[in-house]
């Protein structure tokens, strides 16, 4: 392999690879980049979770062949050197130079390397998807999200697609359950492996200003998202996501509720939970927080601390005499990322409780039950 491209292009594409390879590993196959010639040069990264990053740039005297080389080696490499680079495979390796300076980057070779491609033949394209709401609907859910590796059917983000671009996203760690966004009932289903959320999270976050749309395709096991010249390839979770709307979303949203101002209920649940944290011990399991609703105030107080109770006005239904507790910390993540007015349904201490933003987001919440 050898070929030639200008550095602005290598730099930009190693700084988005960047955000998914392992640099620290002390394995060197999890830190290596693979470059493949062609019609132009394309750069691969392997990610946590068998997913695979890959970007196309544009490149001239190519002579075709793969090769690979260490990231973080190579962005250090070629800083130092000229507008235009030079690219050439040396074996387990490859070696840069600008005309004037040549320097060799250390790799692995073809048989030591990883297999970057997921072979899916049912793959088809779903629809294209606005880059910033696939942003938002992560940023909404990924809180909730189990990191218990051992049950993979958590572990993963739950994603539902309509060929129109609508979008719905849903995690949960068996304690609570969080939705963001809303599909219709013929969509395309999708989980995510956990341990690949946070390489596609990089993968959004870097194009969300750069490209306005995602495209999607879904196989069997695996989903790719194209932004420009850019693809993200990931891996299915091992075990399918739990059914969650009929059994359980349903159910709490028929219960009576209350409607606050977003904004005041996340300011007071922070302080409660910062407050949870002067108990003695985690009494209950947990720093637990009560919620005690009154005529037309909520009152949140931490349990086992003596604070002064802290009130949220709120209107809507009779809530008047139902109390239930929380863990604190639970609360206080489900507060920081919503916004405008929330209902909050809320049936007695021992039944799971909901909060419903106008925009679609809604996060379960069971109870901490307190004798």
């Amino acid at each position: 392999m050898k070929v030639t491209v200008h550095k602005r292009d290598l730099a930009s594409t190693l700084r988005l690879l960047g955000k998914v390879v392992n640099k620290r590993s002390v394995l060197p196959v999890a830190r290596m980049v693979r470059m493949e010639a062609g019609k132009n040069l394309r750069i691969q990264a392997w990610t946590p979770g068998k997913s695979f990053m890959s970007v196309e740039i544009t490149a001239s005297n190519i002579e075709k062949g793969t090769s690979y080389a260490d990231h973080p080696t190579l962005v250090k490499t070629f800083k130092a050197m000229g507008n235009v680079v030079t690219l050439e495979d040396e074996g387990a390796g490859i070696k840069v130079s600008d005309g004037e300076v040549s320097v060799p980057v250390y790799g692995v070779t073809e048989e030591e390397a990883p297999t970057m491609r997921m072979e899916d033949k049912g793959v088809k394209v779903v629809g294209k998807f606005n880059t910033e709401s696939l942003v938002k609907g992560m940023d909404d859910v990924l809180f909730s999200m189990s990191d218990d590796t051992t049950r993979s059917y958590i572990n993963c983000l739950h994603m539902e697609m309509g060929k129109k671009g609508e979008i719905r996203m849903v995690t949960t760690d068996g304690h609570r359950i969080t939705i963001s966004g809303d599909v219709p009932k013929k969509s395309v289903m999708f989980d995510i492996n956990g341990d690949s959320v946070k390489a596609v999270k990089a993968f959004l976050d870097y194009f969300v200003t750069v490209e306005d749309e995602v495209t999607i395709s879904v196989g069997k096991e695996v989903l790719m998202m194209c932004a420009g010249e850019a693809v993200m390839e990931v891996k299915a979770a091992n075990s399918a996501f739990p059914p969650y709307d009929a059994s359980v979303v349903a159910p709490v949203l028929g219960r009576p509720y209350a409607i606050l101002d977003a904004e005041d209920l996340a300011v007071a649940a922070h302080k409660a939970c910062k407050l949870s944290r002067f108990a003695e011990s985690k009494k209950h399991g947990t720093y637990t927080v009560e919620a005690e609703f009154r005529d037309k105030d909520v009152v949140l107080r931490p349990v086992d601390v003596e604070a002064t109770d802290i009130l949220v006005s709120y209107t809507g239904a009779d809530m008047r005499g139902k109390k239930v507790h929380f863990n604190a910390d639970y609360l206080n993540d489900a507060m920081r990322v919503t916004e405008g007015k929330v209902s909050w349904h809320v049936q007695d201490a021992e039944s799971g409780t909901a909060l419903v933003s106008a925009r679609g987001w809604i996060h379960i919440l069971m109870p901490v039950r307190v004798k």
